[in-house]
């Protein structure tokens, strides 16, 4: 691309597929009745023709491990007095699937409904519509050769299903090739009611993304709220071969370990009943391997009163942001 002018600029926008989605409405005269919407096993009660955006995300919201729906409304538009909704999903436990819209009782000549999955913001550029492809993120594969060394190989699409494996070669000897395919969605977390990880771990989940604040009166367990440790362990997934600056906000103590070298300890440290977080950020020794998996291990610890603990990262090219949860796969089988 050539930018002549002094003053050009020039706006890249990405987003994830199935995280924005649009229903629109339609008919060649007015619109009345009813639809619903759709997703995997759940549906939303019967919605009318012009229900407004509060009341589709609470209906959206009552979807099994969906969390939080951010939804806009226009319209109504022409004769038809028909809508255009944008579903915005923000927070949730598994990546969110396309919608279907059920128009059967939409009242209207040719009366329809239709849903956009596919949708992408967009920009302008010199005065053209720019628009993005929605980006669908791959599968993920941990690769790795076992023998005199460990070596890590990096999985590869070519095409029509074929991934090719990369790797330096090892030192002479005899190895296995171990090949796991990889979901996307979180990491695993062990809490536990005491201050040292002792013992069998309260409760354990997956969480999509690392970035809490609990007020001093919210409970982090189902039975705790002081004296809290958490270990969360998994995998993180660099888009760029380069060192990684990987950021912290904590309260109250953590540590970090990235391919087990131990990057932070901070594990002692104590903001006492202070509202507020410390911020720490260490870097890889070595660059991380774009497309290669790399073993994520974090330990926290909170003392009392208000807890907070998030987890970023940055790199030359990767912009500071919270860690998401595509980039953190789980659930490992052998192929």
């Amino acid at each position: 691309m050539d930018v002549n002018n002094v003053n050009a600029s020039v706006k890249v926008t990405a987003c994830d597929l199935l995280i924005s989605q649009v229903v629109r409405t339609s008919a060649d005269d007015a619109l009345g009745g009813t639809f619903y919407l759709e997703m995997n096993d759940d549906r939303t009660p019967d919605l009318p023709f012009d229900v407004s955006a509060d009341e589709m995300e609470f209906a959206l919201e009552e979807f099994a491990g969906i969390y939080n729906v951010a939804v806009s409304r226009q319209g109504p538009f022409g004769v038809a007095n028909s809508y255009e909704w944008t579903i915005v999903f923000q927070s949730y436990d598994q990546y969110p699937k396309a919608l279907y819209a059920e128009g059967l009782l939409l009242q209207g000549t040719n009366a329809a409904i239709t849903v956009e999955n596919d949708y992408c913001p967009y920009t302008h550029l010199s005065g053209d519509l720019i628009r993005s492809a929605a980006g669908r993120f791959g599968e993920v594969f941990l690769a790795t050769l076992s023998g005199q060394s460990d070596i890590k190989a990096t999985a590869t699409y070519m095409a029509d299903g074929v991934y090719e494996l990369t790797y330096m070669t090892p030192r002479l000897g005899t190895y296995n090739l171990t090949i796991a395919k990889a979901n996307k969605g979180g990491l695993v977390g062990r809490y536990f009611n005491n201050r040292w990880m002792f013992g069998n771990p309260t409760m354990t989940r997956i969480d999509p993304v690392i970035d809490f604040w609990w007020s001093s009166d919210d409970s982090i367990t189902e039975t705790g709220k002081d004296y809290i440790t958490v270990r969360w362990t998994g995998y993180v997934l660099p888009a760029f071969s380069e060192v990684y600056n990987f950021i912290i906000t904590v309260n109250d103590g953590a540590r970090l370990w990235i391919n087990d070298e131990l990057l932070m300890d901070y594990y002692e440290n104590d903001l006492g009943n202070l509202d507020d977080a410390t911020v720490f950020v260490a870097s890889t020794n070595t660059s991380l391997t774009a497309g290669q998996l790399a073993t994520i291990k974090i330990e926290y610890r909170e003392n009392s009163g208000v807890a907070a603990f998030s987890l970023a990262w940055s790199s030359q090219s990767q912009p500071h942001e919270i860690i998401p949860s595509y980039r953190f796969p789980i659930s490992r089988w052998n192929c």
